[in-house]
């Protein structure tokens, strides 16, 4: 009772999420949506199952750590709930993180807690993320809770500080490769003041990457495949400047080149409808903010935003990874904002909140409608079950929520023989130009042109499903 009654404020503020989370899904939406979810929630079946009969669960291409956590929750409560929850909670771990954070960068302070209400917690992309059953959270989390512990190492020299620093930081990338950027800003830091200051101790926090890694290669056979992903090898610093790419997962047209959006988490309203105006108030108080550990955190922003720009791809799922980061890094500008209007500062809070929770239901929409779309192919799909099924895209969705198809994905091969009698659930209106000269409109081409094909079943979305001519 008395956690509560110290922490009312943060409880208060921690149950909206949770709130929102009940609501949607009241609304039908479960956290599925896209193909990487379902992904998850099929690994994290497998890992549930290890851990309760030791049968080894199989490879899986993406980092294992937010299938093993979920896991664990797996074993008591059904699988997906158990993903969608451990993005709630790493989300709210993260505004924790970041409240600590602020708090050991700035001596004003007073309005950190709505400052992360509006800008971390109601985030229209990143609370999507915390709803959404991705790994994206889990991985920012860890991220934000190793920046914390290596700045607090630097004052400190605690073991607990540099145990938890390496800890999370591992972990973050172990949920995702990507983090390895930040995280090498911060280890470096950490590495510098255990030189500075030597502990023969602390050494012994070197036994968690060397359970870690080889935890990596017991569940997977490839281990080091990762390293030839297509970021990796096609990264190039003229792509800083491109805004269209043809990649294997075909041809990407965006708005603005990577160099822009690289840094769109600092000024898009995605993100904070008011970052970008605080980046200004902060950078009028920079003589006075800029410490060491500022300092630090903006270089984890700024090495892991050059990655992103020479990759081949822009997704603003990526950008979040840091953007706890960023928000510490310009709350000086939020709390000059709020003395500068003090008589006005609850009209403020609530305009900004009603602000974000708009950004809000339109950054939800798209993933609301898609989750509520796969769920109705999958009921009009019911009774064509046990039978061979050509797809793409969609069938991904079909198999997690558990239909029983023989599947034949369209992109994972150029079929030279298509099965008589067999069906096709395709819908080319949406995948015509991404895919162009891709199997996926290849293998579609092959059966327009070759094969006799009847429109069997009109689907919600544009899709069509169509039996194999005899």
């Amino acid at each position: 009772m008395n956690f509560f009654k110290t922490y009312q404020t943060e409880c208060w503020f921690l149950a909206i999420p949770l709130f929102i989370l009940i609501i949607l899904r009241l609304l039908g939406f479960d956290g599925l949506v896209g193909q990487d979810s379902y992904e998850y929630l099929r690994y994290t079946e497998k890992i549930k199952d290890f851990y309760l009969t030791g049968i080894h669960p199989g490879d899986f291409f993406w980092p294992k750590g937010y299938s093993l956590v979920a896991g664990v929750l797996a074993v008591v409560i059904p699988t997906n709930i158990a993903i969608q929850l451990i993005s709630l909670i790493s989300l709210l771990g993260t505004f924790l993180f970041t409240n600590a954070i602020i708090k050991l960068l700035y001596k004003k302070q007073k309005y950190t807690l709505p400052y992360l209400l509006i800008s971390l917690l109601l985030s229209p992309y990143l609370l999507r993320s915390g709803i959404v059953s991705m790994s994206d959270t889990l991985s920012i989390f860890c991220l934000t809770g190793s920046f914390y512990y290596g700045l607090v190492y630097r004052g400190e020299f605690t073991f607990k500080a540099i145990f938890f620093c390496i800890l999370l930081g591992v972990y973050s990338v172990f949920t995702r490769y990507a983090a390895i950027i930040p995280v090498a800003i911060i280890f470096i830091v950490v590495s510098y003041y255990w030189i500075k200051n030597i502990r023969l101790t602390h050494l012994l926090v070197l036994i968690i990457p060397l359970i870690l890694i080889p935890i990596h290669f017991f569940f997977e056979s490839r281990p080091t495949d990762f390293v030839q992903h297509e970021w990796i090898t096609t990264w190039d610093i003229f792509n800083f400047y491109k805004r269209e790419f043809t990649t294997v997962d075909g041809i990407m047209h965006y708005t603005f080149p990577n160099a822009v959006y690289a840094f769109f988490a600092f000024f898009h309203p995605g993100f904070f409808f008011l970052g970008g105006g605080l980046i200004f108030l902060t950078l009028k108080k920079v003589k006075t903010i800029i410490t060491a550990d500022w300092i630090i955190l903006l270089s984890g922003v700024v090495f892991y935003s050059v990655f992103l720009m020479g990759i081949p791809f822009q997704n603003n799922r990526f950008l979040l990874l840091t953007y706890p980061l960023i928000l510490a890094l310009i709350y000086p500008g939020f709390d000059w904002l709020i003395n500068r209007f003090l008589p006005f500062k609850r009209w403020f809070f609530g305009v900004f909140i009603i602000f974000q929770l708009g950004f809000f239901a339109r950054a939800i929409q798209v993933s609301f409608q898609l989750c509520l779309l796969e769920k109705n192919i999958v009921s009009q799909l019911t009774h064509f079950q046990n039978q061979t099924l050509y797809s793409f895209d969609i069938d991904v969705a079909i198999e997690g929520r558990g239909l029983e198809f023989n599947y034949k994905n369209l992109w994972v091969e150029e079929y030279k023989y298509f099965e008589k009698g067999a069906l096709v659930l395709f819908n080319e209106e949406k995948l015509k130009f991404q895919w162009e000269g891709k199997n996926p409109m290849v293998n579609w081409n092959n059966l327009k042109e070759n094969y006799q094909l009847t429109n069997i079943k009109q689907l919600d979305g544009g899709w069509k499903l169509y039996r194999i001519g005899e």
